[in-house]
């Protein structure tokens, strides 16, 4: 039975082989193998190469529930003691407020050419501003401050904030602040 299976296994082989190429004696089992050609082996797959590591992601800013700034001065806009609190926290709300206050600086900057330093106080409810207050010597320009917040400042969250617009000439606007030290 076991010559069967190697002879079954010798003619296979013999059949696989090509029909021009030589072929050699079949090795038994008790003839010695080192005249047997040695089978190539197969090269091995190139192992593959790692793929980077992803860069990470940035860190998300945290959330806060209020805003914080003795000074803002952005594209033109001027203001002090910028304080207002959020009804719920977020990463963006500071960034959507003072974002709105430079939208509206040329508005704000008509009311006092000349400059001046206004107390504003104000809230978001989700969108424009509403429940304004504005200290103003100049009723007019009091005036004036509270129509430009509620109509050119808006953003899309709730707040309460309070600051000192510095609007018009930045210089006189600039020592009036200075004045109230």
């Amino acid at each position: 039975m076991h010559r069967l299976g190697f002879a079954i296994a010798i003619a296979a082989a013999a059949l696989a082989c090509d029909r021009g190429a030589t072929t050699q004696a079949p090795v038994t089992a008790d003839a010695p193998v080192a005249d047997a050609p040695v089978a190539d082996a197969p090269e091995p797959e190139p192992e593959p190469e790692p793929e980077p590591e992803a860069e990470p992601e940035p860190e998300p800013e945290p959330e806060v529930s209020k805003l914080d700034a003795n000074v803002v001065s952005e594209g033109g806009f001027e203001a002090r003691n910028l304080h207002c609190t959020f009804a719920e926290p977020s990463s963006r709300a500071s960034g959507y407020i003072i974002a709105s206050l430079v939208d509206a600086d040329a508005a704000l900057d008509a009311c006092a050419p000349k400059g001046a330093a206004i107390d504003v106080g104000w809230s978001y409810i989700g969108g424009p501003t509403s429940e304004i207050s504005v200290a103003a010597d100049n009723s007019k320009v009091a005036n004036c401050v509270a129509a430009a917040m509620s109509k050119d400042v808006s953003a899309g969250v709730k707040a309460s904030c309070k600051a000192v617009l510095l609007l018009g000439d930045v210089g006189k606007a600039t020592a009036a602040f200075e004045a109230r030290k």
